[in-house]
């Protein structure tokens, strides 16, 4: 689900710092990063301070064997906020190789300190942790080609960010379109369909999904 606002940021982040670092104005680049990282910083703890109150009610419903395990999911969420952030920086900006960097490094602490857990005789909780190691090494090395420019570039006060917002709702309505036209089938068919017929059409139909993966590396250039 976080997806579908994550991959909405990301796509507005892009548009808007292409056109800026086309135009070389980067003052104005990182200005609506800063205020991006700002809104989502606010709005993100607000969420968080609510999930942690609701998670002590909502253990027995979610059948979680913790509560301090969805602590832990909210913090792994609230951390993943900021991904589609940078992300959009460095695409927008032309910093493929740092992108790719960005989330291969993600990938690689989530998975290799995942394994380590499991090795050690970790719970679920420990494991959600390796999630967010992963997705703090992608944001510091998301962070690290720009941060020479944010520290000595400064923001524009009387910005208006209206046009970004504009240009943020529909994208993120069509996204969730896209979002429910790619997994309506999974949502839908455990109701439908039972004992082997439900294994088989959930196996095949991941593996009809992986042709998605093909076209990704060009949709992003």
């Amino acid at each position: 689900v976080l997806n579908v606002p994550s991959s909405a940021i990301q796509m507005a982040m892009a548009r808007f710092v292409a056109e800026y670092t086309h135009q070389n104005v980067v003052q104005l680049w990182v200005t609506v990063a800063r205020w991006a990282v700002n809104r989502i910083l606010k709005f993100g703890l607000a969420a968080l301070i609510v999930w942690f109150v609701a998670a002590i009610f909502l253990k027995s419903f979610l059948k979680a064997p913790t509560v301090e395990s969805l602590w832990m999911v909210g913090v792994a969420a609230f951390v993943c906020l900021f991904v589609p952030v940078l992300s959009g920086v460095l695409q927008g900006s032309r910093r493929f190789g740092w992108l790719v960097a960005s989330g291969f490094g993600a990938a690689a602490t989530r998975l290799l300190s995942g394994v380590a857990i499991v090795l050690l005789g970790g719970a679920v909780t420990s494991a959600v942790g390796a999630v967010i190691a992963g997705v703090c090494v992608g944001l510091l090395l998301a962070y690290w080609p720009i941060r020479p420019v944010l520290k000595t570039v400064s923001s524009i006060a009387d910005f208006s960010t209206t046009h970004i917002t504009r240009y943020f709702w529909p994208v993120m309505l069509g996204q969730g379109a896209l979002f429910l036209l790619l997994n309506a089938d999974l949502i839908l068919f455990p109701r439908f369909l039972s004992g082997e017929n439900l294994s088989a059409y959930g196996t095949s139909a991941m593996l009809a999904r992986m042709i998605l993966f093909l076209p990704a590396p060009i949709v992003v250039a």
